[in-house]
């Protein structure tokens, strides 16, 4: 026998030892998972535990494979949302007050100097405070915004400079010692 025969030989060992193995791999695989489907229930908090240490210990890739998940089901997901908002208006509105509230208490707090009060008089009412464009011009900006809130509009540009965080009694005074409540003429 030549040493070319040979090869073929071994060659043909394994590839009968390769599709064995395969053979076995897939018989496990199905009895694995008609076992899964058999003790579903018992297993499945098992599972949910065992995927929670995991992103726990790898939280990296575990969010680099959510975003792979969510880009490649973009579309399902965008409709499973829309369907949910339409069957749920209730729930959609309440998480919509809910970031909007956030986004004014993060931004009244940042403004004011670490707490959301009024930097002139120290008032600290949520309801009556408000952000005031220090150099006036406020309308002009919120209309280049285009409907954004100015709160979320702000947090979203990390915070520039040129606001502060004022009560309604502050600005209003401001606005009428500065002259910012008088209107252009119109000739």
């Amino acid at each position: 026998m030549s040493a070319n025969s040979a090869n073929i030989t071994a060659r043909a060992g394994t590839d009968a030892t390769d599709a064995k193995r395969e053979a076995k791999l897939a018989r496990d695989r199905k009895s694995s998972l008609a076992y899964y489907y058999a003790h579903k229930e018992e297993l499945r908090p098992k599972r949910a535990a065992y995927q929670r240490r995991w992103r726990k210990a790898n939280p990296e890739r575990a969010l680099e494979l959510k975003r792979i998940n969510c880009a490649r089901h973009r579309d399902k997901l965008r409709a499973r949302l829309k369907r949910y908002d339409e069957l749920h208006p209730e729930v959609k509105k309440a998480g919509i007050k809910r970031y909007k509230a956030k986004a004014k208490l993060e931004t009244l707090t940042h403004y004011g100097g670490g707490r959301a009060v009024c930097v002139q008089c120290g008032y600290s009412d949520l309801r009556a405070l408000t952000i005031d464009h220090i150099n006036g011009g406020g309308t002009k900006h919120r209309a280049s915004i285009h409907g954004a809130s100015l709160y979320t509009w702000l947090r979203k540009n990390e915070y520039p400079e040129g606001y502060q965080t004022l009560c309604m009694n502050c600005q209003l005074i401001k606005r009428v010692e500065n002259g910012e409540h008088a209107k252009p003429d119109s000739n």
